[in-house]
C-alpha cells in the first residue's frame, strides 16, 4: 500500500508511544490485521484495527450547496485475533532447552591429550581400554538408532535406497569455482604411486639418534626459513591463503584449542557438541526451520485466506508506535511512504544466507569479510557485517570461510536478521566516505571544479538472491600450519618449524599431513625437544615441497541492524 495520509497523536514529550493512522488503497494480496506492518525504514508494527475509508461523495443540496455524505460510524473490516504476531525477534529464554552444563565449560578442554579429528579424540587415557572402531553402516536417510540395529551390514552398493548426489555436488562446486585442493582433505590428494612388484630395500630406515640444535642455531634457521617464504608471498598467498606462523614461545595446543582437524572438508562429520562452548549467547533463541519448503508453502497458502481484499481504501490503525521511530515532520504528498504487510514469522530473527556476486566494474577491489555493507531485501534494509563462505551443497553442511570476496566471484553472505520467505532478489550497497578532488587534480584530469561526494552516499557493489536460512550451516574458518622438510629419506621425512616442542607434536599427531603437490602423510615419531618429528608419506617428496596440516574452527554470523534514515 502507498500511504496517502499519515496521522499520529501528538502527546506530551514524556510519551514514549503513539497511535498512528495510515490511509491508502490495498494493492496486491489481501491484508490481515494479524500480520505485522512494515513501514518503509520506520520498522514493523502491530495493527489495532483496519477501518474502511471510502472516498467522500458529494451531492447537490438545496440552494446549489454541496453536501458531504459521510458515515457517522466507522466500519471495521478486520481486527486482530489471538493469532496476531508479536514483535519479539527472539524466542523467550524459558523456551530454550538448557541441555548444556555451563559450569563444565572450563573443564571440557582441560584434560585433552589430542586434537579433535572429525568427531573423535584418538589419544585416550592410559588406563582406558581402546574401543573397537566400527565403520559406519550405509543406511537410508532418517534411519533411527533402533532401526539401525536390524541391518546386518551395509546396504547394497547399487545406491537405490541412498541419496547419492556426488555428481550434482561436483557440478555445483565447479560452477562456483570451488575445486578441492590438498588442504581440503582426502578428495584433494594426488593418487598414491604404484608400489613396485619386485622386492627391494626397505624405504623405512631404522631410527637414528637425533641431536637437538642449539637455541641460537635454531632461531637463525627459523628466521632464514620464514624470510625465504616471505620473498615469494604473492605466490604463496594463492597456494596457502590460510597460512599462519606460530611464535616459538607459544604453545600451539593452547592457542589453537578451538580448532579441530577434518579428514575431508566436504564429507567428514562435524561434532556440533564441541561448538556449544563458543556459540553466541542468543544463538539457541533464533528461529530454526526444519522443513523450509513445507513451511513456506503453508505460510503462502495462509496469506491468501481471509483479510481485506485488494482495491479497498482503508485506514490502518497502528498501536504502540515508538515516538523515536516517527519523523518530526512528514508530508505524504511530497514523500512517498510504502507500506508492506509481512508474512507470518518474517519478523523473527534467524541465520540468513544471501548469495552475492561482486560487480567488478562498480567495485574493482575485494571486499573483506565482516566489512560493513547495506543490504536491501524486499521492503527492508539492514546494516550487516557478513561472513563470506563457499556456496553449493555438501553432505556434511560444512562450508569454508572466505576472508575476501574478489570482484567477479560469487559467495554466500551469512548474518542473523529477520526471515524473508522465498527467493527474493537482494542488492548490496557500500557507504562512500566524503571525498573531494583538489584543484590541481582537477586541472590534471581536465575536470571542471572540484567534486565532493555527499556524506552517507551509497553505491551499488553487488547483487544476489535470498537463500533458505539455516542455523546448522557450519562456516569453518581454516588455518594452515606449514613446516620445512629438513631431511628426506625416500618416503620418510624429518619435518621442522611446524611445532616447537614435543607436547605439541603429540597433541596434533592424529592429523593428516599434505604437501603442495598433493602427497599425503602421517606422523611417525617425535624427535628431540624442539618440535622436530618424522613423517611417512605416500610418495616421494622433494626439498621444494611444503608440508602442511589443516585446522578448522566454526565462526558465527553477526547480527544485522535495521537501517534508519538519518
Amino acid at each position: 500500500m502507498l500511504a496517502e495520509n499519515v496521522e499520529w497523536s501528538q502527546g506530551s514529550a514524556e510519551q514514549e508511544s503513539a497511535e498512528v493512522v495510515l490511509t491508502g488503497v490495498i494493492r496486491g494480496k489481501p491484508m490481515k490485521a494479524d500480520r505485522l506492518l512494515q513501514i518503509s525504514d520506520w520498522g514493523a508494527f502491530q495493527i489495532s484495527k483496519i477501518v474502511e475509508a471510502p472516498f467522500e461523495q458529494h451531492k447537490k443540496g438545496k440552494g446549489n450547496m454541496m453536501d458531504i455524505e459521510s458515515a457517522n460510524d466507522e466500519i471495521i473490516v478486520d481486527q486482530p485475533t489471538e493469532d496476531q504476531d508479536n514483535l519479539d525477534e527472539l524466542a523467550p529464554e524459558e523456551t530454550v532447552m538448557q541441555d548444556f552444563d555451563h559450569d563444565a565449560r572450563s573443564t571440557m578442554t582441560a584434560g585433552r591429550k589430542s586434537v579433535l579429528l572429525d568427531d573423535t579424540h584418538y589419544i585416550q587415557e592410559e588406563d582406558e581400554e581402546e574401543d573397537d572402531i566400527k565403520a559406519p553402516k550405509k543406511l537410508p536417510k532418517g534411519t533411527s538408532k533402533y532401526q539401525a540395529a536390524w541391518y546386518l551390514g551395509d546396504m547394497s552398493e547399487s545406491g537405490s535406497d541412498m541419496e547419492d548426489n556426488d555428481e550434482e555436488l561436483e557440478d555445483v562446486d565447479e560452477a562456483m569455482g570451488n575445486v578441492a585442493g590438498p588442504a581440503d582433505g582426502t578428495e584433494g590428494m594426488a593418487p598414491p604411486p604404484v608400489d613396485p612388484t619386485e622386492a627391494g630395500p626397505s624405504e623405512y630406515p631404522q631410527s637414528e639418534m637425533f641431536i637437538d640444535p642449539s637455541a641460537d642455531q635454531e632461531a637463525a634457521e627459523l628466521a632464514a626459513y620464514r624470510q625465504r617464504r616471505k620473498t615469494t608471498a604473492a605466490q604463496d598467498d594463492l597456494q596457502f591463503p590460510d597460512e599462519i606462523e606460530l611464535h616459538p614461545n607459544v604453545l600451539a595446543r593452547e592457542r589453537l584449542v578451538r580448532y579441530r582437524g577434518l579428514k575431508s572438508l566436504r564429507t567428514s562429520t562435524w561434532d556440533m557438541d564441541e561448538d556449544k562452548l563458543y556459540e553466541p549467547q542468543d544463538w539457541a533463541r533464533l528461529l530454526e526451520i526444519q522443513d523450509y519448503k513445507g513451511a513456506q508453502s503453508r505460510v503462502l497458502r495462509d496469506s491468501l485466506l481471509g483479510g481485506v481484499t485488494p482495491g479497498t481504501r482503508v485506514a490502518i490503525h497502528l498501536r504502540d508506535v515508538p515516538t523515536s521511530s516517527l519523523p518530526e515532520k512528514f508530508d505524504a504528498a511530497l514523500q512517498p511512504l510504502p507500506v508492506f504487510s509481512l508474512l507470518r514469522h518474517e519478523h523473527k530473527r534467524t541465520s540468513v544466507n544471501y548469495s552475492i556476486t561482486l560487480d567488478a566494474t562498480a567495485h574493482p577491489g575485494p571486499v573483506k569479510s565482516k566489512e560493513e555493507l547495506i543490504v536491501q531485501c524486499g521492503p527492508r534494509r539492514f546494516i550487516i557485517n557478513p561472513l563470506f563462505s563457499q556456496g553449493g551443497n555438501t553432505p556434511n553442511n560444512v562450508h569454508k570461510f572466505e576472508r575476501f570476496l574478489h570482484p567477479g566471484r560469487s559467495a554466500v553472505a551469512s548474518f542473523t536478521a529477520p526471515l524473508t520467505w522465498g527467493s527474493v532478489p537482494v542488492l548490496f550497497f557500500k557507504r562512500i566516505a566524503p571525498t573531494s578532488t583538489s584543484a590541481d587534480e582537477a586541472m590534471e584530469t581536465d575536470d571542471a571544479p572540484a567534486i565532493t561526494s555527499a556524506p552517507g552516499t551509497l553505491t551499488l557493489i553487488g547483487h544476489g538472491t535470498n537463500l533458505p536460512p539455516s542455523s546448522t550451516r557450519v562456516i569453518a574458518k581454516r588455518i594452515v600450519l606449514t613446516g620445512e622438510a629438513y631431511k628426506i629419506n625416500r618416503r620418510v621425512v624429518t619435518i621442522r618449524h611446524m611445532f616447537f616442542n614435543p607436547e605439541d607434536v603429540a597433541y596434533f599427531s592424529a592429523l593428516q599431513m599434505w604437501t603442495n603437490r598433493g602427497r599425503g602423510g602421517t606422523f611417525k615419531e617425535s624427535l628431540g625437544t624442539h618440535g622436530y618429528f618424522k613423517a611417512t608419506f605416500d610418495g616421494q617428496i622433494g626439498p621444494q615441497d611444503t608440508v602442511g596440516i589443516s585446522l578448522y574452527k566454526r565462526v558465527w554470523p553477526r547480527p544485522a541492524v535495521a537501517w534508519r534514515d538519518e
